[in-house]
């Protein structure tokens, strides 16, 4: 089992903005870069995981405020491990993203992948929802 990684800071520079939360964003593709800096940059602590297996091993109860699993990086598995996360924790914040077109009845808690769309999501996860109810995004 993998120890969550410590969050280090470049060059001594301290950052003043106030943490709003863990996320973990579980990706592969290669524009999670933009995901990731657009989070760091509005406050959230970013732990990356670039696959659903280093995801598994990650995922403890209570450990992060919000989990971002990327469809597009393997879908079966995301919504598999959505699952899995879901049934361990039922309050537990699970955002599910992709870049694909969904079917118009699942366009309520639908959204890009782009980065924006997904700090938008985040943001108003984090600050509206009581339940902690999962959201596809």
């Amino acid at each position: 089992m993998q120890a969550i990684p410590e969050e280090r800071e470049s060059g001594g520079n301290f950052d003043p903005a106030p943490q709003k939360g863990k996320v973990l964003l579980v990706d592969s593709e290669p524009d999670r870069q933009a995901r990731i800096a657009i989070l760091k940059q509005h406050g959230f602590r970013v732990y990356p995981a670039l696959s659903i297996e280093q995801a598994r091993s990650r995922c403890r109860s209570g450990a992060y405020d919000v989990i971002v699993l990327n469809a597009d990086s393997g879908q079966n598995m995301a919504f598999e491990l959505y699952e899995q996360i879901h049934e361990r924790d039922p309050r537990q914040h699970v955002l599910v993203m992709t870049a694909k077109e969904l079917p118009e009845n699942g366009s309520e808690h639908a959204v890009s992948s782009a980065p924006e769309r997904l700090l938008e999501r985040v943001e108003l996860l984090l600050s509206t929802s009581k339940n902690r109810e999962p959201l596809i995004a």
